[in-house]
């Protein structure tokens, strides 16, 4: 028991745990990432080795932009692919006019130029930010699975805008709210389900990449300074 009274005295605190640290910082050996651990040297769980903090934060921060990279390159891929459609419906009510305007053709004809070039950026982009790692070209493919995907469900959008309530029958009242009505649920599955399985299927990309960049770091410091203890 304590004393009581004024001239009490507080018991000892405990000493406080070290806030984990939630940083992004990546093993020099084997590039695991080492968010929310604490210590310096800091010991990697997946292969044993003590990385010194001053040693790991400055690759850091070029891993993490690497990373962020790849998974923007895609995404603009994505959105060039929803962009075409649009696009194309365009061209198509254009050319199919009794009096086709030539200048809005070019105009049109251009964009989706334009369109095949932003793609083909992203695309080349993607290739060179995963170091051209094998594995990258099912990666991309299937963020263009997700894409194709939301273009049918934006091609059914399209189709329900432009339908003609004219005729007869029951049926052809019908066909307008079911295209409305499935294109968004196709929409909507989409985003919440397609985009993230495309994204999850970069991660092991990823990691290659973050290891890569590790290592390399790794190489070119002991180069420079001999080897590291740990």
């Amino acid at each position: 028991m304590w004393p009581l009274g004024e001239d009490a005295v507080e018991p000892p605190h405990a000493p406080t745990a070290p806030k984990p640290d939630e940083r992004d910082l990546y093993c020099l050996q084997c590039g695991y990432n080492l968010r929310g651990l604490t210590g310096d040297p800091r010991r990697c769980p997946e292969c044993g080795y003590l990385n010194a903090i001053g040693d790991i934060e400055m690759p850091a921060a070029i891993i993490s932009l690497q990373l962020k990279k790849m998974e923007s390159a895609p995404t603009a891929c994505v959105a060039a692919v929803l962009v075409a459609p649009v696009l194309l419906a365009a061209v198509a009510t254009v050319v199919f006019r009794p009096r086709p305007d030539v200048c809005l053709m070019s105009f049109l004809g251009v964009l989706l130029i334009v369109l095949a070039a932003i793609w083909l950026s992203a695309a080349l982009r993607f290739r060179d930010n995963c170091l051209r790692r094998d594995g990258w070209r099912l990666a991309l493919a299937k963020y263009h699975l997700l894409a194709l995907t939301m273009c049918a469900g934006e091609i059914g959008l399209i189709a329900a805008v432009m339908w003609s309530d004219s005729g007869t029958g029951w049926g052809r009242a019908l066909i307008r709210p079911t295209l409305l009505i499935g294109s968004i649920a196709i929409l909507v599955w989409a985003a919440m389900r397609g985009y993230r399985g495309a994204v999850d299927s970069i991660r092991p990309l990823q990691r290659e990449v973050a290891v890569r960049l590790a290592r390399d770091y790794l190489r070119k410091r002991l180069s420079r300074m001999g080897p590291v203890d740990g």
